[in-house]
């Protein structure tokens, strides 16, 4: 891997990253419904039948839950880091990707059975959809459709609370069926695989909700890989919206998918939940634990709730964020996690299908054909990461990936001809497997970031001082907190602090006079340790934190309403000075010159002669137990605690400069705060003779005219 360009240039040359070092892009939008529907207990047995129930309990409307907005900011955020050649994420820790064990565990979606291939709409379909529904209750309305399939707004009309008298009265048979094919159309086109059409569905799940609603055996419904189908289809989604600039371009397949999987590895734009309290299933018991709770039900039916200081749909802050986030959860579906959140097990499909996780096979829907990349991310797995990462043994061409209906008149015999060999290839895919056995090792991992970090574009967000970001290392793959920069992580690390404190000082004054070094050198490392920490996450880590107010513009004199009294005159006002440049002393970005590594380029940019990487791309791999490089020339360990008094410490030396920064530069907030405080005061009033002339004395009172 070593000295390999793993850019495309013709892919990465209208690819949204590239795009964004030049030009300030709008996030992308979704497709998504805005409402949950209701499950009616009669659909229960044949949403089993189909391997749909524990994706619909996702998605269920009941009296506590709430509907799970999109947040198309940071699913952008992720858009902007997939990469379509290796169908993986670039962060500057590695690579990582959805996989289908993250549809299983989130989704709860079978893997086994036939891949969903080529979708068709039915000939007569408008008609016989009319009839179905024709005065299935008293003033139902009629079909309203468009070429591509039935519009939204009528199928609505079809929830079971629309029914006229619903909740006294049972509905019939036939309601029952009918509900539950508008249902599957609304599940299948408006959550699992959306579209850019907004008004309405895709008149191609018509067979397959029939086919469910009307089904009386378990037989009688094909069992089809669900899970296959919707990685395939959110793959698609972005590889088509990573090249996409323009304000309402969308992205499609599963965004309820990709927002679950974000929220389960990372911490970025991810709400607080009660993790603390474990799933009680409640009337979820089910005899054939398929109706039991997923790893993704916790994020769409308990309360999220939003800290005011957390960012939320900011696409902005939250690509800054991502560049230098390090809090990543590489396995989070871990035995002791999943015990310590459903006690009461989870659903069996979560886990039924594992021998799928790691098939070399295509997956497929509809006409889309897609390849996974699970060598590459094999931390994700917890297994060994090989260096270069193998190649599989079939490679799919670029003409296969950009197959699509646009622009196509194919009939099915050249489509099917077309996805014949991936069908069959699925078939087997449980033979088809990377059999990777060793356990995850650092250091191979060091060699695989050796390579990758030379070779791809480890930052999207162009800072205004690349210096001011650390460079990437292996130490952010072992975070030791998740919400780095905020002012709630800063409070949490001052009141840590200061029951360390309380506690030794309690320790102290019930112990002898002369503690042991080998007592107090430990407190004081961990004590250092916790300042750093606070001063790095309440400091400015952006040149654009920095404010640029512009000076006062000339006021303007007031005409005297005075009739006796002249009209003051302006005096010579002070221009306010400019503050200064962000590395210049006195900003509030300013910093004592330290002694720093030199920091990765936002791409690498390879000589047109030999190809090989430049020299500001090296990566220099630390041994474990060291700090990140914005830390060089101090030690973890704290081993200046231990020196001599005539010596300085170089830890003590880099306190110096860390705390000898001088004050920020007045803001508008605060320049005429004359008591010196660093908090603004509420209410900002200028102070006399700002405006260059004083206060025009009372006139005399005028004498009443006597009358002759």
């Amino acid at each position: 891997m070593e000295g390999m360009y793993l850019l495309n240039p013709d892919v990465d040359s209208k690819h949204r990253a590239s795009l964004l070092t030049e030009h300030k892009l709008v996030p992308l939008v979704t497709r998504t419904a805005k409402v949950d529907w209701s499950i009616h207990p009669l659909w229960v047995e044949r949403l089993k039948w189909a391997g749909l129930l524990p994706f619909a309990r996702l998605v269920e409307a009941t009296e506590t839950s709430r509907h799970l907005s999109i947040d198309s900011s940071l699913l952008t955020c992720l858009v902007d880091r997939w990469r379509p050649e290796t169908h993986t994420f670039r962060f500057r820790w590695g690579e990582m990707a959805p996989t289908l064990e993250d549809v299983s565990m989130l989704l709860g979606l079978p893997l086994a059975g036939n891949a969903v291939g080529l979708l068709e709409d039915p000939p007569d379909w408008q008609q016989t959809l009319a009839a179905r529904f024709f005065n299935i209750y008293d003033g139902a309305p009629i079909l309203a459709s468009e070429a591509h399939g039935p519009k939204y707004d009528w199928l609505q009309h079809f929830r079971i609370e629309r029914f006229p008298g619903y909740s006294q009265v049972p509905l019939s048979a036939i309601q029952i069926t009918r509900s539950l094919e508008a249902y599957l159309l609304w599940l299948l086109g408006k959550v699992m695989f959306t579209e850019n059409h907004v008004t309405t569905l895709s008149a191609r799940y018509i067979p397959i909700a029939l086919e469910i609603a009307t089904a009386e055996l378990a037989e009688q419904i094909t069992p089809r890989s669900w899970g296959s189908a919707v990685l395939a289809a959110t793959y698609r989604g972005m590889c088509n919206s990573c090249h996409l600039s323009t304000s309402k371009s969308a992205i499609l397949g599963c965004p309820l998918f990709l927002q679950l999987w974000s929220w389960e590895r990372f911490s970025i734009g991810r709400p607080n939940i009660d993790v603390d309290h474990s799933y009680h299933v409640g009337n979820m018991l089910d005899g054939d634990d398929i109706d039991l709770p997923t790893f993704g039900l916790c994020w769409t039916c308990r309360k999220r709730r939003y800290a005011s200081e957390q960012t939320r749909r900011a696409y902005t802050t939250l690509n800054e964020q991502s560049d230098t986030y390090t809090g990543v959860i590489w396995q989070p579906y871990t035995e002791v996690v999943r015990i310590f959140r459903y006690p009461g097990g989870i659903s069996v499909l979560c886990t039924r299908d594992r021998g799928y996780w790691m098939t070399k096979s295509k997956i497929i829907f509809d006409v889309f054909v897609e390849e996974m990349a699970q060598q590459r991310i094999m931390r994700q797995f917890g297994l060994r990461q090989l260096t270069p990462p193998p190649n599989t043994d079939n490679l799919l061409s670029v003409v296969v990936h950009r197959m699509t209906r646009k622009g196509t008149n194919r009939t099915r015999a050249q489509w099917l001809q077309r996805l014949e060999e991936y069908v069959l290839e699925w078939e087997i895919a449980t033979k088809r497997r990377w059999h990777e056995q060793q356990a995850f090792d650092l250091a191979e991992y060091n060699a695989y970031l050796e390579g990758y970090m030379r070779g791809t574009r480890l930052r999207i967000v162009q800072h205004s001082n690349t210096d001011e970001i650390p460079d990437p290392h292996t130490c952010d793959t072992y975070p030791t907190y998740d919400t780095s920069g905020s002012r709630q992580y800063a409070g949490e690390l001052a009141y840590s602090l200061h029951t360390d404190v309380m506690n030794f000082d309690r320790q102290l004054s019930s112990a002898s006079l002369m503690v042991p070094r080998s007592q107090i050198q430990p407190w004081l490392k961990r004590l250092e340790q916790r300042i750093r920490d606070i001063y790095k996450a309440i400091t400015c880590t952006r040149t654009s934190d920095v404010v640029h107010h512009q000076p006062q513009p000339t006021p303007v004199p007031r005409h005297s309403v005075h009739r006796h009294q002249p009209r003051p005159r302006l005096q010579g006002v002070e221009p306010t000075p400019h503050p200064p440049p962000p590395d210049q002393p006195g900003s509030s970005a300013w910093h004592q010159p330290q002694h720093h590594a030199s920091s990765s380029s936002f791409m690498f940019q390879p000589t047109p002669q030999h190809h090989n990487p430049t020299p500001g791309f090296m990566y220099h791999p630390h041994p474990t137990g060291m700090v990140p490089p914005a830390y060089h020339g101090v030690s973890a360990s704290g081993s200046g605690l231990g020196s001599e008094p005539d010596e300085l410490p170089s830890h003590q030396n880099m306190w110096l400069d860390m705390f000898s920064t001088p004050p920020p530069w007045p803001t508008q907030d605060t320049q005429y705060d004359q008591g010196g405080s660093e908090i603004p005061p509420c209410n900002i009033s200028p102070p006399p003779h700002m405006w260059g002339w004083s206060t025009p004395p009372t006139p005399p009172e005028r004498q009443p005219r006597r009358r002759e």
